[in-house]
């Protein structure tokens, strides 16, 4: 008798997706439809009825905290529970359950081939460094001294995700010389004047120079981004040379199973074509409609693209509208706006091979609460939307008895989310605000400019340091002896003449000569400088802690000797690229940390506290709560203006499948999935707040 799962009741279409037998299958299975259930279903159904060992099952999915889930939904179904020591027992049987980035890593680890890793953020903080090599000529004007450094990273993070190449760009850069192909975008659109040709021709050979540069030094220096990762085991994976790897690696990924299919990107679903070998045990399952990582390569259009790489006539297809999670009404409303995008599948495939969207079919049994239409509540500015937010919240709480982690806000920014943080600290209304970045934090604040007044040179620090706690000093006092002094820069001296002034000299000087006994290390200086300013010990200064221990461990061409003078340029660089130092268990993006662990290996989730959860859409996919509150619905605020690259990656390099026309048209298609997916986050009441005429 075939595998049946344990307490699972499988819809006709779920069920025609855990038992089909060889070959691809395509999945689109909208917001609450089971994608995670009917993958954890299929790998143990494989199991239990004999279709394959543990260890010729590969399962990739998109973050960490997914793999985690998929780990525990896998042991439920296939060992009756999903504690540690099960899950313990499921890693053992060689079942292998990750994230593309930890699989291809193994794989590179396991041909010999190894390399210290990069974030986007060091490769950034690596070409700053390195900057007076690159030998700018038309770039170095840029407003700013990264501009041209970050729109670089990007464009180079783009060309991996498309599988193209140094060379790549070359024989674009001929065509564009030959003027087969139109001429790129070099510059911001906005600028009055046109650029002359030669001028663009001259930009696009300086990007080809830099990139052969980047490359050429990443190989030198032993080193590699998260991008080289998948494009290094590819080009392993190709090698005839190393045919031996190939093998071995489709003997472990004789059936391979594809999670959140929509965020996949060209080289993803290249290496899933490698390790696929001729019977294509591909199964592949996703939501066009939620594809929102366009900056990592992730378009609608990978459903096209694994359409014609597995065979258009040979792929079976199944689609999954049972939605689980929503009332009828929120999933009316959510249809009805994203119905104003682009069909799921292009036009250019063969009549009947065209997927339609459909609308999700509420099938929710029971209803423990008044079922509520989707409120719209306009606002005439900021303080009244996050009182109204605030207050109702307060009031669901009480009259409907809901717990306080029932409740989201969900924003396109974070910077979206302070107001209303306020008005709960008010009310005394728990909170937990997910990817907030520490850095803004009054104890962190103060940890850095504490360190920074031991190097010196910075009087912004120095104050903030004299205005601590520890020192009691009179800042009106301080503010008339600065403003008597006849000296620019003379904060020290004016110091010493006012109560506990030189109490902060003498201290600064302690701490020094501690730091020097400690070979002036930045780990070691966050902790004397905490320990001698008395700057609270809290759970957040000990996670910028951690930060700054793991800048110690990065590699050398970062980190150097990895002293506080070496840590705080580091950390301006990594600010002035957008960086953030968040809390570890929001940051679900990968780590060289986690990339070093076996694909397979789960660490347990700490249990959230009840509090009100407050978080931008893109961390709140996947994720489902009882009650939504969407904020700022305006155009600037969500959807967010356009905002090109300073460098353009041509549609030229592009793969046809992931191509378009307008970047702002694909921009307004993106931001409408955003919101689909902010809506469908939500079980029983979504309220959308929007600025009265302009929402």
């Amino acid at each position: 008798m075939p595998w049946q799962p344990r307490g699972l009741a499988l819809t006709r279409h779920q069920q025609q997706v855990v038992y089909h037998g060889d070959g691809p299958i395509l999945v689109v299975a909208g917001a609450g439809t089971g994608k995670t259930t009917v993958l954890a279903s299929r790998v143990v159904r494989l199991i239990e009825d004999k279709l394959a060992d543990p260890g010729e099952i590969l399962a990739v999915t998109y973050t960490r905290n997914s793999a985690r889930d998929l780990m525990r939904r896998i042991a439920c179904l296939w060992k009756g529970k999903d504690d540690p020591d099960t899950v313990s027992e499921v890693v053992a049987s060689g079942l292998k359950i990750g994230t593309f980035h930890a699989y291809c890593y193994k794989l590179l680890r396991e041909a010999g081939e190894r390399f210290a890793l990069l974030e986007d953020s060091d490769l950034y903080v690596l070409l700053r460094h390195r900057q007076q090599e690159l030998k700018l000529h038309y770039y170095v004007k840029a407003a700013t001294p990264g501009q041209f450094l970050e729109g670089l990273s990007r464009f180079f993070k783009r060309c991996h995700d498309e599988l193209r190449s140094p060379d790549d760009y070359d024989e674009y850069l001929g065509k564009l010389k030959r003027k087969l192909v139109p001429l790129p975008r070099v510059t911001p659109r906005g600028e009055k004047e046109a650029l002359p040709d030669e001028e663009v021709l001259g930009r696009s050979n300086e990007i080809a120079r830099v990139f052969h540069y980047v490359e050429n030094l990443l190989a030198s220096e032993d080193l590699g981004t998260y991008s080289h990762v998948i494009t290094r085991a590819i080009q392993l994976l190709r090698d005839p040379k190393n045919s031996g790897h190939l093998e071995k690696a489709r003997r472990g990924a004789r059936f391979t199973l594809i999670d959140e299919f929509q965020d996949s990107n060209v080289a993803q679903i290249e290496l899933t074509r490698l390790l696929a070998s001729e019977k294509a045990n591909v199964f592949a399952v996703g939501d066009p409609d939620q594809a929102i990582y366009r900056f990592r390569g992730a378009t609608a259009g990978t459903f096209d693209h694994f359409l014609k790489t597995f065979g258009i006539e040979r792929v079976k297809r199944v689609t999954m509208s049972e939605n689980r999670r929503s009332t009828d009404f929120i999933l009316r409303s959510a249809h009805s706006l994203i119905s104003h995008n682009p069909p799921i599948t292009s036009v250019e495939l063969p009549e009947g091979k065209r997927w339609e969207r459909e609308p999700l079919q509420h099938s929710r049994k029971d209803e423990p609460h008044p079922v509520s239409p989707v409120l719209i509540r306009g606002w005439e500015g900021l303080a009244v939307e996050a009182t109204f937010v605030a207050e109702e919240i307060a009031r669901m709480h009480g009259a409907e008895k809901r717990r306080w982690n029932d409740f989201a806000v969900l924003y396109r920014s974070h910077s979206h989310g302070s107001r209303l943080a306020e008005e709960l600290l008010e009310r005394n209304i728990p909170f937990r605000v997910t990817g907030f970045d520490l850095l803004a934090i009054a104890e962190v604040r103060d940890l850095v400019a504490a360190l920074r007044a031991v190097i010196g040179g910075d009087s912004v620090s120095l104050l903030r340091v004299a205005a601590l706690p520890a020192f009691q000093i009179d800042g009106e006092e301080l503010r008339a002896v600065l403003a008597a002094s006849e000296k620019a820069c003379a904060l020290e001296s004016s110091l010493e003449k006012v109560p506990g002034g030189s109490e902060v000299i003498t201290a600064l000087a302690e701490v020094r000569h501690s730091i020097r006994r400690q070979q002036n290390k930045a780990l070691a200086a966050c902790g004397l400088v905490q320990q001698q300013f008395q700057i609270p010990f809290t759970v957040d200064t000990g996670v910028f802690t951690q930060f700054v221990q793991s800048f110690s461990r990065k590699p050398r061409p970062i980190s150097g000797e990895g002293t506080l003078s070496e840590f705080l340029e580091f950390l301006e660089y990594f600010t002035e690229c957008g960086g953030r130092v968040t809390a570890p268990e929001d940051d679900d993006g990968e780590t060289p940390a986690s990339l070093q662990m076996e694909i397979g290996e789960t660490a347990g989730a700490s249990p959230r506290d009840d509090a009100v959860q407050l978080l931008t859409v893109h961390a709140a996919k996947g994720l489902e709560f009882p009650v939504v509150f969407i904020q700022r619905m305006k155009p600037g605020s969500f959807p967010l203006n356009y905002r090109e690259d300073l460098v353009e990656f041509p549609n030229e390099l592009r793969d046809r499948d992931t191509r378009f026309d307008d970047p702002n048209e694909a921009h307004k298609e993106e931001e409408r999935r955003l919101f689909y997916v902010a809506m469908t986050r939500a079980e029983d009441v979504l309220y959308i707040c929007a600025q009265k005429g302009r929402g």
